[in-house]
């Protein structure tokens, strides 16, 4: 059956996850921020997500002349070859980078804690990253709800020096409970937003420091 049309019917897209991102790629013009954006399809397992960003963190800090390589991760992200050579000659120019994305990442519950895609990302981050990279990095639901939490996401700085907290973090990683981590160790990191009504998939930044 074909759907009927009305003539006298338009329909506008008024937001979606491209605007926002552009958003914020206009923030960062303002202020002189080098920064890339990765797209808008970012997607995958939350933890192998977390190890495609600490791979690129550390092929730039480690001014790697090969591309890292992501084969054995289940995440679907642009070909490396359409951005890295791009994103490594900025770095290496500026010192400094703020990398963009957007996207969904799906999570494998492994516990029975309470935690949302957006948390689980974030923490999973500051595990592999493990301190040994001047990175932070930033996950959060642009609903301003991540999974059944009062937080829209959280974010990591890998430049703790307690970033395992003597392997704790990785306890409350496997038990699928990232909410009641960043609560009880670091509650300045969650993002709270407060419900924003609307909901055009979450936001990636990585910012990747030389020095």
């Amino acid at each position: 059956m074909i759907p009927k049309t009305f003539t006298n019917n338009t329909s506008e897209i008024i937001g979606n996850n491209q605007r926002i991102i552009k958003k914020i790629l206009d923030i960062c013009y303002t202020r002189k921020i080098p920064y890339h954006s990765l797209g808008n399809e970012i997607s995958g397992e939350a933890r192998d997500l977390a190890k495609f960003y600490v791979r690129i963190a550390q092929s730039l800090k480690n001014n790697s002349q090969s591309f890292p390589s992501f084969c054995d991760l289940e995440v679907n992200t642009p070909a490396i070859s359409e951005w890295f050579e791009i994103i490594r000659e900025l770095f290496d120019k500026h010192g400094e980078i703020l990398l963009v994305a957007g996207g969904e990442p799906t999570v494998t519950l492994l516990g029975d804690g309470k935690g949302g895609r957006n948390q689980e990302l974030a923490l999973a981050f500051q595990i592999e990253s493990a301190g040994n990279i001047n990175a932070s990095f930033l996950s959060a639901g642009t609903d301003g709800q991540d999974g059944p939490c009062d937080v829209s996401g959280a974010w990591s700085g890998a430049q703790d020096s307690n970033v395992n907290l003597n392997g704790e973090a990785r306890s409350f990683l496997e038990s699928s409970d990232s909410y009641n981590y960043f609560k009880k160790h670091a509650p300045h990191r969650h993002i709270r937003t407060g419900l924003t009504f609307t909901n055009v998939m979450d936001i990636h930044l990585l910012y990747i420091k030389a020095h």
